[in-house]
């Protein structure tokens, strides 16, 4: 029961991290079936990284035994099989029609059969997305909007040359661009104006 939840949980996270993409498309014919028994790390998902990947590993043999005896049991055939899990999920990932489906629901062992989505990216329409337009309208001088604003992104890196980061008609505000070190003034534009390349 609690490893069914701590999967549901972790089924829950991803939802969350992938709600910067469009709805999701279930790929036909492809399902995850859950089985029971704890996966790798459910019962050490509190104890340090070391300690968990040496209980991971110990605990690992015996989900892929109990997944490979499943399988035997489930009458399904080599070509349905696509993959298991065996980590921080207990499922064997396979391809069957509906009907097929709904019988490996009610086999001994199973705790859900889940249909395999696929997520499409929609950050490359960002203002669509943020709805950029409708808060523009709002403002109350649009030729105005911004103006004196700066905004600051923490990350792994960006694309300089990407349309979003160029604007030849922007003036830099006096006392920019700002940078760590003189070589990291390349990877500044008129408008990302403070730069430190770690």
């Amino acid at each position: 029961m609690r490893a069914a939840r701590f999967c549901r949980g972790v089924l829950l996270a991803l939802a969350v991290a992938l709600a910067g993409f469009g709805a999701p498309r279930t790929v036909p014919g492809i399902c995850i079936v859950e089985l029971q028994g704890e996966p790798g790390v459910e019962r050490n998902v509190r104890r340090a990284v070391a300690e968990v990947r040496r209980a991971m590993e110990g605990r690992r043999p015996a989900v892929r035994r109990g997944q490979r005896d499943w399988i035997r049991r489930s009458g399904l055939n080599d070509r349905a099989i696509l993959t298991t899990m065996d980590t921080i999920f207990n499922a064997v990932v396979v391809r069957v029609s509906p009907a097929e489906r709904a019988r490996l629901a009610g086999l001994p062992g199973v705790i859900g059969v889940y249909p395999v989505q696929e997520h499409v990216p929609t950050m490359d329409r960002a203002v669509v997305l943020h709805g950029v337009r409708a808060a523009w309208e709002r403002m109350p001088a649009e030729a105005r909007g911004g103006a004196g604003q700066k905004i600051g992104i923490i990350d792994s890196g960006i694309e300089l040359t990407h349309p979003a980061f160029q604007d030849p008609d922007l003036r830099m505000p006096p006392g920019f661009p700002k940078v760590a070190r003189e070589e990291d003034r390349e990877f500044t534009t008129n408008k990302i104006i403070v730069a430190r390349n770690y």
